[in-house]
């Protein structure tokens, strides 16, 4: 089994993805996947217990409904508020990593909000590229502070689910040796858990390495949905960024992933100036 397949194969099994009755808990997404297999959300990728979701504070459950009809009206500013709130009330990693991916989103949203139509020196536009630098430096602190969250429960715990959260982060930051030594950590669970699959597939295809990620890629693409924007990495990776964009297309049509968003926004820039 070839680790891109075909362009149509992977459109119909993105299409195959329902949604799953529930939303994030750290977010507040809507969840596309398999039913009855453990998933990972679709704009964080934090992966989803069942008891999270039941055990969420009625307070947070509000904010986050909050933050998504905030989202729904472009109402970022209020939405960030929001998400501030929210952390304060719960400073776990799942939370400040989610925290994290939010202001990326929100940091990309004005980074391409530029009007090549303004006339002069175009100041709003450079007043946008600089707010979106300052947002992505706060996504940044998040993410670190989830990994000093994270390394300090590790000290005493073996928890794969902590270890995921620090890897993610690790990546996003292309901190790919803390990345890797967390890996073997995740690997060194005795137990097959789906995590190590996704924590592999992450790390490869940061690393670019298709050979080594394929049949992690091949086994998470099953039931996680996200594993189709790690195949638009890879592919736009090699520059064969007219087949990752028939993947992100059908993937967003359904999600809103900011990573592959990301992706589809820097292919687009290079056809426009191709």
């Amino acid at each position: 089994m070839s680790l891109y397949g075909s362009a149509s194969g992977n459109i119909k099994t993105i299409n195959s993805f329902q949604y799953q009755n529930y939303d994030c808990p750290f977010c507040a997404s809507r969840i596309f996947g398999r039913a009855g297999s453990p998933i990972s959300c679709n704009f964080c990728e934090m992966h989803i217990e069942k008891w999270q979701i039941e055990r969420l504070r009625p307070d947070i459950r509000a904010l986050l409904v909050s933050k998504k009809n905030l989202l729904a009206n472009n109402s970022w500013d209020a939405a960030a508020k929001t998400v501030e709130q929210i952390i304060k009330l719960d400073q776990s990693p799942q939370m400040l990593f989610a925290a994290a991916t939010f202001y990326e989103a929100y940091s990309n949203y004005f980074w391409h909000s530029v009007n090549y139509n303004l006339n002069g020196y175009m100041e709003q536009n450079s007043v946008n590229r600089e707010f979106s630098w300052q947002l992505l430096s706060k996504s940044k602190t998040l993410l670190f502070e989830a990994i000093k969250e994270c390394s300090a429960h590790l000290k005493t715990t073996r928890d794969i689910n902590l270890a995921f959260v620090k890897l993610l982060a690790e990546a996003k930051l292309s901190r790919l040796f803390d990345a890797k030594e967390t890996l073997k950590m995740i690997n060194s669970a005795p137990d097959p858990d789906p995590l190590k699959d996704y924590a592999n597939m992450v790390y490869l295809s940061h690393l670019g390495d298709s050979k080594h990620a394929a049949p992690y890629i091949q086994r998470a693409a099953l039931t996680e949905l996200n594993a189709f924007y790690y195949i638009a990495m890879l592919l736009a990776k090699e520059k064969k960024n007219d087949e990752a964009k028939r993947i992100l297309l059908p993937m967003l049509a359904k999600t809103n992933m900011p990573r592959a968003m990301e992706l589809l926004f820097k292919i687009e820039d290079v056809e426009r100036t191709a």
